[in-house]
Parts: C-alpha cells; sequence; structure tokens
C-alpha cells in the first residue's frame, strides 16, 4: 500500500512538473536523475525532450542526442545534430559536440550502406542497422 501510494505520489510530482518554463530546471534534474541513476534512457529521452520547448538550449539538445545514441535511436541523433547546427552553430559547447555526433550518423550511414549492399546480394545483412 505504501509503495502505491509513493508512486502515485511521484507521478502526481512529474505531471506537475511538466510542461512549466519556472521547473525545467526541476525537470532537467529529474531527467539527469532518471539517466544515472535508475539507467533508464527511454524516460530521460521524454523528460529531455520537454525541455526543449521550455528552454532554448544547447545543452538540452545535446542530452538529447546523447540519450538517442545510448538507445540507438539514429533519427532523433540526426534531428538533434541539424537542430543545434541551425540554432546553435556560435554556441561553444554546441561545437564541440556536432562533429563527433556527425561521425557518428556518417558512420551508422556507412553501415545501412554496407548492409543494403550485402541483402542485395542475398546476403542477411546485420540486421541492427
Amino acid at each position: 500500500m505504501k509503495d502505491r501510494k509513493v508512486g502515485d505520489a511521484t507521478r502526481a510530482w512529474q505531471g506537475a512538473l511538466l510542461g512549466t518554463p519556472e521547473n525545467a530546471g526541476l525537470l532537467a534534474k529529474l531527467a539527469l536523475h532518471v539517466l544515472h541513476q535508475e539507467k533508464n534512457p527511454a524516460q530521460a529521452a521524454l523528460y529531455f525532450e520537454r525541455l526543449l520547448p521550455l528552454r532554448e538550449a544547447a545543452d538540452d539538445h545535446i542530452q538529447v542526442a546523447r540519450v538517442a545514441i545510448a538507445m540507438r535511436d539514429w533519427t532523433i541523433l540526426v534531428e538533434r545534430t541539424a537542430a543545434l547546427k541551425a540554432e546553435f552553430s556560435e554556441n561553444d559547447v554546441a561545437k564541440e559536440q556536432i562533429p563527433g555526433f556527425e561521425r557518428i550518423i556518417d558512420a551508422m550511414m556507412q553501415i545501412t550502406e554496407l548492409d543494403a549492399r550485402e541483402k542485395a546480394r542475398g546476403g542477411s545483412g546485420s540486421g541492427d542497422a
């Protein structure tokens, strides 16, 4: 019974945080906690993505991109890298991170192309790309 009450309270608190600019800092801390302490990148990604419209910060895009890498979600990585380049091209942290993200994207494109060629030749391909 106690666990259920704690779970209900946690959900209510988390719901109250979502979508309010004045609580964006708390939402960021919750996202980092979920990512690092609870080891739940999928849930952390949801929180980080909710931060994007609340505060226009390169760090939030970078966190979403990092979580996308952890989850192997290449579409989100491509989207966030493009957003960083378009919106934060003068930001020092973004300038530092973008080349690494681009190298990962390039590598995934090469793997996808190799996989497609293998499949076209009748092989099974890697199945992961």
